[in-house]
């Protein structure tokens, strides 16, 4: 068989070939990587958005259309809103959820925590402890603690058992509560934390040595116990010399060194045992033992006497009878050494006169006697049993009879009898009832003379008395009314009151708005004066009557309602410049009571008016005036109050009652 060959191509027709086949090619290629920068941007724009919106956890990969989103979500929620995200920038058809949600993590177990609140002798309890049963053995313990009077249980429980060291600090803290008073206690497993506080610095000393020493060797231990001055109020010093030797009876300190200063002071004026200052906070100045060592200084420089001190307040009582030259001399040169916030009172009682013997058992020499003068000097002297019951008698005497002018002069004496400070303070608390008087109490009586201005007083001090004193016992009261000195015999009478009122109404008007229960402006004045007498008469004891009157114009109801109206205002208006209105009430009688001629315009002007009157005791203001009342009018023609007359009128019109 023959063989015949293909025509061989032309070489311009090869080179086309090879130009379509490399624009081929190219646009392939150039198609390839359009497809590959548009998923590279994809990409990108979809995990810049995942960024901004906080899942940066999330990775995104592109495989043709379709986007790849993987990556851990830390959870379910997450996880949605990553692919909402994503949703936004692609459409969900390209999308594909390879995200995978993290594996919940447990919470870990509770720590177990109590912490106790110590008040005095009851305990708080709070915290998380290891179940209920638990719990109930604790409160059992802390109620058998010596001295506990409850314990208030706050705790949570948990369904956990207890970490290593936990048994071991609850134990130490239950046996630690027994030598505290004041503490907060907090126990965690192998640890407590104490924070107290201890009376003194011995007392904080002891407390740590005990509590260290009790302390497991597995558990450590955080102390914080102070031991804070106490708050002394008020701020007391009290010092006396007579004959009986020096005396401290109070004294308060700001520190040792103001303490020490003070004890010395009080060793040189003869006390050199048996002293001794509270330390505390509350002193009114730095310079508080200064003030207390010029003071002492100017007792002895006296020759004796008494000193007190309450905070800022200074009150020296010089020995009675020291000479009047020697007194000012040291109170000039006590109020030169005292700091500018000490207020100085200084007192020099005159010399006792000898009083006379009352018997051969001598009762008089051990007795208490008081004096209150006319002017108000009040003077304590005598025997108390303590130092104590001194201040009490001091402090009782200055609420009842005020701290000016009040001079005691009282030593102690401890062998006085049974129930002496009852019948002192009883015979005190009846002289506070008195203008003026004496007292003398002895181991046998109780004896209150004096001048009252009341003359119910003498059956007030005896009941006063009698519910102080032991049962069975009777004080002598002999007591003298005095008129003049009694505020109720200078009161005027009724009468009188009701004399001034009519007096001011001579003189002036009440004036109403025409028509109206409106008090004119001028008329305010007047009300003025009337209540000016009405709080002169509040303790007079009346009823007052306020009764409006109209002119027979009008209605009668009208004009009813219009003179009620007008009596409450005047009232209200007393009321209004504190006149006291129980004892007064108002009432309207329209023209049912005239004094004058309605016919005549001067008699209707005289008919409008405002009266005052007493009621009787019995009369309940009902009906016109009964005999006997006094109706208050001013004298002559002039009424009562006048009500401004109405502008003219054409006939026929209405009038103002």
């Amino acid at each position: 068989m023959k063989m015949t060959s293909l025509p061989a191509l032309s070489r311009p027709r090869l080179m086309f070939a090879a130009i379509w086949a490399a624009a081929a090619l190219a646009a392939l290629s150039a198609a390839w990587l359009g497809a590959q920068r548009i998923e590279t941007r994809g990409v990108e724009t979809l995990e810049a958005a995942l960024e901004r919106e906080g899942h940066g956890w999330a990775e995104v990969r592109a495989d043709g259309l379709k986007i790849f989103v993987s990556g851990t979500a830390p959870d379910e929620a997450e996880r949605f809103a990553a692919l909402g995200v994503a949703g936004q920038q692609v459409s969900p058809a390209r999308l594909r959820d390879r995200i995978v949600v993290a594996p919940p993590v447990l919470p870990a177990a509770p720590a177990l925590s109590l912490e106790l609140l110590q008040n005095g002798a009851a305990v708080s309890l709070i915290g998380l402890v290891p179940g209920a049963d638990w719990a109930q053995a604790l409160v059992a313990r802390l109620k058998a603690l010596e001295g506990n009077t409850g314990v208030v249980d706050l705790m949570a429980h948990v369904s956990a058992p207890a970490e290593p060291g936990w048994q071991e600090a609850v134990d130490f803290t239950v046996t630690a509560l027994g030598l505290m008073r004041d503490s907060k206690i907090s126990v965690a497993a192998g640890a407590v934390t104490i924070t107290a506080i201890a009376a003194s610095q011995t007392e904080k000393t002891r407390l740590e040595a005990a509590l260290r020493r009790l302390l497991p060797p597995d558990v450590a231990l955080t102390l914080d116990i102070s031991a804070p001055r106490p708050v002394i109020t008020p701020f007391v010093f009290a010092f006396a010399l007579d004959e009986d030797g020096p005396r401290l009876e109070a004294c308060s300190a700001g520190g040792e060194e103001g303490r020490a200063r003070i004890l010395a002071a009080i060793a040189a004026a003869g006390l050199a045992e048996g002293a001794d200052c509270e330390i505390g906070l509350g002193a009114p100045t730095e310079d508080w033992a200064l003030a207390v060592e010029a003071t002492v200084d100017a007792v002895v420089r006296l020759g004796g006497g008494r000193v007190e001190f309450s905070d800022a307040d200074l009150r020296l009582v010089a020995r009675p009878g020291a000479a009047q030259d020697l007194f000012d001399s040291a109170v000039a040169g006590l109020r030169g050494r005292l700091p500018d916030v000490f207020s100085l009172s200084a007192v020099l009682p005159e010399a006792p006169v000898s009083a006379p013997e009352s018997g051969a058992d001598g009762d008089e020499a051990m007795g208490f006697s008081a004096t209150r003068s006319p002017e108000g000097q009040v003077q304590l002297r005598g025997r108390v049993t303590d130092p104590a019951l001194r201040e009490a008698v001091a402090s009782f005497a200055r609420a009842r009879f005020g701290a000016d002018g009040l001079h005691d002069v009282l030593r102690t004496d401890p062998g006085l009898p049974e129930g002496w400070s009852v019948r002192v303070l009883a015979g005190l608390e009846g002289l506070a009832m008195l203008r003026s008087g004496s007292l003398t109490v002895t181991p046998d009586r109780v004896a209150l003379r004096g001048v009252s201005d009341a003359p119910e007083r003498s059956a007030q001090v005896t009941e006063a008395m009698a519910r102080m004193l032991p049962e069975g016992e009777t004080p002598e009261i002999d007591i003298t009314y005095d008129e003049r000195l009694d505020p109720r015999a200078s009161l005027p009478t009724p009468q009188e009151c009701m004399d001034l009122v009519a007096a001011v109404l001579a003189d002036g008007q009440i004036i109403f708005d025409p028509g109206s229960a409106t008090i004119d402006a001028a008329a305010g004045l007047v009300i003025d004066r009337i209540a000016e007498v009405m709080r002169g008469c509040a303790e007079v004891e009346m009823r007052v009557e306020i009764g409006g009157h109209t002119d027979a114009q009008g209605r009668d109801g009208m004009n009813l309602a219009l003179s009620q109206a007008r009596a409450e205002a005047v009232l209200d208006a007393l009321l209004a410049r504190g006149v006291l209105t129980a004892n007064m009430t108002a009432r309207g009688y329209g023209s049912a009571v005239p004094v004058a001629d309605n016919a005549t315009e001067e008699g209707r002007e005289r008919n409008r008016r405002i009266e005052f009157r007493l009621l009787a005791a019995a009369e309940d203001s009902a009906g016109t005036a009964p005999a006997g009342t006094t109706v208050i009018t001013p004298q002559g023609d002039r009424p009562g109050a006048w009500i401004k007359p109405p502008p003219a009128r054409a006939e026929g019109e209405g009038v103002d009652g």
